[in-house]
């Protein structure tokens, strides 16, 4: 659910601790987030400390597949079909996700930690792009996130 700036997830413990399993994406950005960004009311916690145990290959498969999905959508929202004042916002947005799931998968490996801001470099860079067209952020991002691809998979796999 989403309200304003705040997003909340609503999932049972078990649920939450399969999705740590699964090394899913929104699973790893709240069980990173600084507890001062909890929202703490009405929370049932397991009786045992949630586990994250890394697994790079599945941290590998779970992210490229998530930050794929999401430059995908970006390129299908800005098809003539789809283009909208509203879908074109929303494919930049994805985008910069995929830039920034890549960012959190490399950060995991390296520090055990998330730092929700390191790729906000390229936010303003692609939201305030004034293009509409999927060639357009092709060319100019297709590159990087291709390099950041490669920076996970020598992170995870080790090799390039």
């Amino acid at each position: 659910m989403r309200h304003g700036e705040v997003n909340i997830k609503y999932w049972t413990p078990e649920h939450f601790q399969r999705l740590l399993d699964e090394h899913h994406v929104t699973a790893l950005e709240c069980y990173f987030l600084e507890p001062d960004f909890h929202y703490s009311e009405n929370i049932v916690h397991p009786p045992e400390p949630w586990k994250f145990e890394l697994d790079k290959a599945k941290l590998y498969e779970s992210l490229i597949e998530k930050a794929d999905r999401d430059w995908v959508k970006a390129e299908r929202w800005l098809s003539a079909s789809h283009k909208t004042p509203e879908n074109i916002r929303k494919a930049k947005k994805a985008i910069w996700h995929a830039f920034r799931i890549l960012s959190f998968g490399s950060q995991i490996v390296d520090s055990r930690k998330i730092y929700y801001d390191e790729a906000n470099w390229a936010h303003q860079s692609i939201m305030n792009d004034p293009a509409e067209d999927w060639e357009h952020y092709e060319t100019k991002w297709r590159t990087d996130y291709n390099t950041f691809k490669k920076g996970l998979r020598a992170a995870t796999i080790g090799t390039e």
